[in-house]
Order: structure tokens, then sequence, then C-alpha cells
């Protein structure tokens, strides 16, 4: 478990994340405003937030929530009630916790909701934007409209989704998506990767990038 502090605080934010990594929780920090912060996000299993003024909370659960539902957690300087009223209504909050902080009740909570969002993804239903992975039903959706998908091309898409954010390797996808024993074409994965774009690559949304000399890379 991996997860990411969002913070326009950083002395304060890299004492919270000594606290986390005490109890066994590693966090990386990151000083808001940052770059592309929703497409860092991807890489980690959970989001802290942890701002000075409580209003500057909803820009950046947006930015951490556009592609990928993580768990988040709000660590609140100072007790507002209204605002940390309205914070806890928010759905996209998996809790919030005020100063003075404890940390080992923070970081067992965001084990536990971690734990709950792989196992519910790994269970129904894989959301990614407006794309939508049901492994039950083996059905696939873009804004609600289904989109046929070859058995193949299915378990692709699937193994893609389930490593949102990680670069993979030709060979890595060779390897969990088809049979190491089969006779494989050299560009087997290319020739897929570029039958999933053209389905699911809709109105202007780009879900599969290249990484030049590495692979591909679901986002």
């Amino acid at each position: 478990m991996h997860t990411l502090l969002v913070t326009n605080l950083p002395q304060k934010g890299e004492f919270i994340a000594k606290g986390l990594e005490y109890e066994q929780l590693p966090t990386d920090v990151r000083v808001y405003p940052t770059e592309n912060l929703a497409e860092k996000a991807l890489g980690y299993d959970a989001i802290f937030i942890y701002m000075k003024d409580l209003n500057h909370f909803e820009p950046i659960v947006d930015a951490c929530f556009k592609y990928k539902n993580l768990p988040i957690i709000i660590l609140a300087p100072e007790f507002d009630s209204l605002i940390v009223d309205y914070l806890r209504r928010d759905k996209r909050i998996s809790n919030l916790f005020v100063r003075p902080f404890p940390f080992r009740l923070i970081a067992a909570e965001m084990r536990f909701q971690i734990f709950l969002f792989k196992e519910k993804m790994n269970n129904s239903t894989i959301k990614i934007r407006d794309l939508e992975l049901n492994r039950e039903s083996r059905e696939l959706k873009f804004k609600n409209e289904p989109i046929y998908l070859r058995c193949k091309e299915f378990a692709l898409l699937e193994f893609m989704m389930l490593n949102t954010g990680k670069i993979l390797s030709r060979g890595t996808i060779l390897e969990n998506v088809w049979d190491r024993n089969a006779n494989i074409m050299t560009n087997t994965v290319d020739v897929h990767i570029n039958k999933l774009r053209k389905k699911i690559h809709k109105d202007n949304e780009h879900f599969i990038r290249t990484v030049p000399c590495s692979g591909y890379i679901f986002s």
C-alpha cells in the first residue's frame, strides 16, 4: 500500500507523512498546486489531502477523483463546522480527521478503505471516467452505451484497467493475458491495443497511451 498526501503546507505535510510511515503506511508528499495532479494520483492506492484553508479541498478532490475513484481521507487543520459538515456529506470522501491527528487510527482507517476499494474493484465493476467494465456480466459501457468486445479484447482491457496508472510492458501483458505457451506473433499486443483504442477512444477521451521504449499505460 502506498498513499499520496496533497498539501500546501510542505513542512507539516512531511511531518504527517512521517507519522503515517511510522504506522507502516508509506506516504509521498506533493505540494499543491502541482501539474497533472489527477494523472500523478493514479500510481497510488489512496489519497490524503491536508490544506491550510478548508475551502481548497473541493478542487483537489475533483482532480484526484477524475480518473479513478480512489479512497480519499481529508486531514483538516482546524474544525470549521459548516465546511466539515459539507465535506462529510461528500460521497467521494472516505473519512475526515481534524487535528490533533491520531496517526494509528488514520493509518488503520486508510488501510481498511483501500481493502474495501480493492475488494469492490476485484469483485464487480471497474469504472475509469466514463468507461465502465463489469467483470461479472462481462459488459463494457462508455457513457452507459454498450461496447462489444471479443474475449481477448475484454481480457486485455480488464488487465489494463486493474493496473491503471502502471506502465505495462508488452511482455507483462503477454504473460497475463495470453497463454505463455501459445504461438503468439510479435505484434499481437500492438494489434489488440489498436483495436481497443478504436472501440473505447470516443468523444476525445483517450485511455491507453504508448510509453516509448516501455509499453503502454492505462489512465
